[in-house]
């Protein structure tokens, strides 16, 4: 016969394997409802055009509708931080983009996360280079005659941006700080409002990414005169790259990736990363998005997560060295 106290012990270990048991259960079952994606910014962005393409690929993959969300707003902190405050389950995830290692430095204990504490890295989906544009009658037909016309008259060319803080800015000052020429920011509220004072002759130039930038490039709408990138680019092959301007340092990319909250169950950041590979594996989907300037990777979470620490630490010195602000 079993003693009561021994009987205690067994009872109180059963009840504490339960939560452990719970949990395994849910792990395996996982996802058995639908998943939400954060897209924090707006309906018809390269963020938004990303998170549809993988949400269609793995609700096929998964078996579960996958649901974009577009929560827009303060540079996309909006979206950020309802991810921050979701729980930690792998139904809730976060298009990651360039802002998000510029504002580990710009608002640095002004956000109402810790990026590198609060997120965990599940996948690199794709890097998209910046191209240098000018409009279509500017008097700079190449990088030698913009930095001459730069360095005669400092503070006279013009870049525009889509906000304070962006990867267009950062972009721009970095050319200044690698050229030593002095530029004027202009900022916008969005690369589209740009493009009319660009073409206009308002502006001087602008950094964007290929992806948008390719269709207004190819149609003759805009000029391009570099692409911020060491190695030209098969989508647009006549325009040099950074290295052969002579400006090898010269390298911005966009990107675009999937976080989820730290503190979500490994077997489930695990699965994540496979499927959205798979994703990414389609021939078509490849094809696409490579056609329009895109470089699209595979691997595991570690990948992205030294691909993010490094560009926390790139444009964290240029922030610097530009005397970078924000309101």
């Amino acid at each position: 016969m079993i003693k009561k106290p021994m009987l205690k012990l067994i009872a109180a270990a059963l009840i504490a394997t339960v939560p452990m048991v719970s949990a395994y259960a849910q792990q395996a079952q996982w996802p058995d409802r639908p998943i939400k994606i954060i897209a924090p910014f707006s309906p018809g962005s390269a963020t938004d055009v990303w998170a549809r393409l993988l949400a269609h690929g793995l609700q096929d993959r998964l078996g579960q509708p996958v649901i974009v969300e577009n929560k827009t707003g303060a540079g996309g902190q909006i979206g950020t931080d309802a991810v921050a405050k979701a729980p930690a389950n792998g139904y809730t995830l976060l298009i990651g983009t360039p802002v998000n290692p510029i504002q580990v430095k710009l608002y640095q204990g002004k956000l109402p996360y810790d990026f590198q504490k609060d997120f965990a890295p599940v996948a690199l989906l794709a890097t998209l280079p910046l191209v240098l544009i000018v409009g279509p009658n500017s008097k700079s037909t190449n990088m030698a005659q913009l930095l001459d016309e730069a360095r005669k008259k400092p503070g006279a060319i013009t870049f525009g941006s889509s906000g304070a803080g962006s990867s267009n800015q950062l972009c721009a000052e970095l050319m200044g700080i690698l050229t030593q020429t002095k530029l004027t920011h202009v900022p916008y509220r969005g690369t589209p409002a740009v493009y009319p004072d660009i073409i206009g002759g308002n502006v001087t130039l602008l950094f964007d990414n290929v992806t948008v930038a390719q269709p207004q490039v190819k149609s003759g709408t805009v000029r391009a005169l570099v692409v911020a990138n060491p190695t030209r680019l098969k989508s647009l092959p006549d325009v040099p790259s950074s290295t052969e301007v002579g400006l090898p340092d010269l390298v911005c990319q966009s990107f675009t990736s999937v976080f989820v909250r730290t503190g979500t169950p490994p077997e489930i950041v695990k699965r994540l990363n496979a499927e959205i590979n798979g994703v990414l594996a389609d021939k078509q989907l490849r094809e696409r998005m490579e056609g329009q300037g895109a470089e699209l990777y595979s691997g595991g979470p570690e990948v992205l997560g030294r691909f993010f620490n490094g560009e926390v630490e790139r444009w964290s010195k240029v922030i610097e060295k530009a005397n970078v602000k924000v309101d």
